[in-house]
């Protein structure tokens, strides 16, 4: 990973599942981290041994698009990984719009910011449920690249995911920003033990 990601490098939803891992792996490769967060934020204790030295904090609410054009200028980033998500307990899921604000117009922002900022990279951390096949509940929808198959019934995340990835790739092909996309699948470990209560922006 050493030189892929040249500069500091934010990495937004600082509390996600994904967001230690993604930071950890940075961090063992020499690179200077600012991990974002909307409201509370705490170090994960597994990365405790790396916080102001290589791991740096920054509140930044990506429905803002001035925060995180301040935060790039701020702390000289040159490559983004985009882990920012919306996470409730299921007694209490986001609603639709609430969902679909945060991945879809949160993605604009952050892309929006990246051009006005001279990112050079952004790897957007999208959902492996775009892909799954065979499902009673589910959609087609086909584009130039690829066929793809998203999980429907009640849950936003895999379209609002599709819709930002979507977004990027627009915004990389317009402004010459490198994007990559990233469908993982489940997370599991103590990273996603110590976050499992705390939403992902």
């Amino acid at each position: 990973m050493k030189g892929v990601f040249n500069g500091n490098c934010i990495v937004t939803g600082g509390t996600s599942s994904y967001a230690p891992h993604i930071v950890r792996a940075l961090a063992d490769a020499g690179e200077q981290v600012v991990v974002t967060y909307r409201r509370s934020y705490r170090v994960p204790q597994i990365l405790s041994d790396i916080e102001g030295s290589n791991l740096r904090a920054a509140r930044c609410d990506v429905m803002l698009l001035p925060e995180i054009l301040k935060v790039i200028r701020d702390h000289g980033v040159e490559s983004i990984v985009h882990a920012v998500d919306i996470v409730r307990p299921p007694i209490n899921q986001p609603s639709i719009y609430e969902a679909m604000q945060t991945k879809v117009v949160g993605t604009i922002n952050l892309m929006e910011a990246a051009s006005l900022g001279s990112v050079k990279r952004v790897t957007f951390i999208s959902s492996g449920a775009i892909r799954v096949i065979g499902s009673p509940r589910e959609f087609h929808m086909g584009t130039e690249q690829e066929n793809v198959h998203i999980f429907s019934g009640t849950d936003s995340h895999p379209a609002g995911k599709k819709c930002g990835e979507i977004i990027s790739l627009l915004y990389g092909a317009a402004y010459g920003i490198s994007v990559r996309i990233v469908r993982p699948g489940h997370s599991w470990g103590p990273y996603v033990q110590e976050n499992k209560r705390v939403t992902s922006e």
